[in-house]
């Protein structure tokens, strides 16, 4: 190919008329064999679609067994603010998490490319920690670090939604083995935080399944699609952009008023079930909160319906309150239970 370009350009170059047309058809050939080229070596030489499953099995969650495992290893270590032992600390444990879950082969790979990193600000550590993964090359053409950092503000808000949804999965269980013996405190408090468990679990677990379900199953069968119908460099790259900026869109990171409301209510409820393992009065005081926090952000979301495109939203809105009883109630208790 390059010496039939050469040939090409010096045909062009010897004519006694430049002609603009010719030449610029000449430049998009060249571009288009480029580009081909480039995607041939990205797809097939590189195995672009291996390490794209890599990454989604990290920053996406993809593997959520081996981040339960984690997340039980290092919840309580990773609530307190960094110490110089953390990061070493939590690289440790994520060592042996994925050495429980991931084949040797796998481990292996894991190892050579993935490294946890924790901040060094004085606040709890789970809000500072992000994952540094050594893209193979060429890749780093098509998984910059750009898209990193967004994968890292992705994992951000999954790992949050994963660790509400375990500590009220362990609080059901809590919950259910103190009541069987009779504790004072179930009884007293039960009616309120029982259903306050029910309904925050309820709100958890459809955005768990919105997001991994709805946004990024869906995102990543349209990428898969793209890049298994072209040919194009270009069109690879432009794929995968588009499908982090589409992500990001659906699960509300471009939206600072919702993500505040979202994080708020997560934050919340993860402090309500830590905090009942061992404060029933403090867990009770927040369930008010929490009733508040949801009920803002239903009323956020079917506000911003008609404003934002897609029917992501619609979608969310109909898992969360299908039948209309939270917003037509205005509240995740009743007054009963609430009093």
């Amino acid at each position: 190919k390059e010496a039939e370009f050469y040939q090409e350009l010096t045909r062009l170059r010897d004519k006694e008329v430049f002609e603009v047309h010719e030449f610029s058809n000449f430049v998009d050939n060249i571009r288009v064999t480029v580009s081909s080229h480039l995607h041939s070596l990205m797809m097939k030489e590189a195995d672009l679609l291996s390490e794209l499953n890599l990454v989604w099995n990290l920053f996406l969650m993809g593997r959520g067994e081996m981040f339960h495992v984690f997340i039980n290893v290092t919840e309580e270590r990773l609530r307190k603010p960094p110490t110089i032992t953390t990061q070493n600390d939590v690289n440790e444990a994520w060592r042996s998490s994925s050495q429980l879950v991931l084949s040797p082969s796998e481990e292996d790979v894991l190892s050579q490319k993935v490294r946890l990193i924790v901040g060094s600000e004085p606040y709890e550590s789970w809000n500072q920690l992000t994952i540094q993964f050594a893209v193979s090359w060429p890749l780093h053409l098509i998984i910059t670090p750009t898209a990193i950092s967004k994968y890292n503000k992705v994992f951000s808000l999954l790992l949050l939604i994963r660790r509400t949804q375990n500590a009220l999965n362990h609080l059901w269980t809590d919950m259910m083995m103190k009541e069987r013996f009779g504790r004072r405190e179930t009884k007293e408090l039960g009616d309120t935080v029982w259903e306050t468990r029910l309904h925050i679990s309820f709100l958890i677990s459809n955005i768990q399944s919105y997001v991994l379900s709805d946004v990024l199953e869906t995102q990543k069968a349209k990428l898969l699609k793209k890049l298994e119908e072209t040919k194009s460099f270009e069109t690879v790259k432009e794929a995968h952009e588009q499908f982090l900026t589409d992500v990001s869109a659906h699960i509300f990171l471009l939206n600072p008023k919702i993500l505040k409301i979202l994080k708020d209510l997560l934050t919340t409820s993860l402090s309500f079930a830590q905090a009942l393992s061992s404060n029933y009065q403090a867990a009770a005081n927040l369930c008010e909160t929490m009733n508040l926090k949801a009920v803002l952000l239903l009323q956020l979301l079917t506000s911003m319906r008609q404003k934002l495109q897609g029917n992501h939203l619609s979608q969310l809105l109909l898992r969360l309150d299908y039948n209309r009883y939270f917003s037509l109630s205005k509240k995740i208790t009743d007054k009963k239970s609430s009093s």
